[in-house]
């Protein structure tokens, strides 16, 4: 199962509230994007933790233990 991810709009509508935030002044365009990027990729970390966690533990099985074979014959 893939884990949520963020999208393309997510980014662009984060990245056009830091440029308006900032006074709508022109020339940051990248810096915004990237800033808009991380801040919501860090916010979606702990749910991603969250749901892997979960999936670990109910796809998890124990498996038997394999007997090492001698190298004595």
């Amino acid at each position: 199962m893939a884990f949520p991810s963020i999208t393309h709009e997510q980014i662009a509508a984060r990245a056009f509230q830091i440029y308006c935030a900032r006074g709508e002044m022109t020339g940051h365009d990248l810096d915004d994007w990237l800033q808009a990027e991380s801040e919501l990729r860090k916010a979606d970390s702990p749910r991603r933790a969250e749901i892997s966690t979960s999936q670990a533990a109910s796809s998890y099985q124990m498996k038997p233990r394999r007997q090492p074979q001698s190298s004595f014959s």
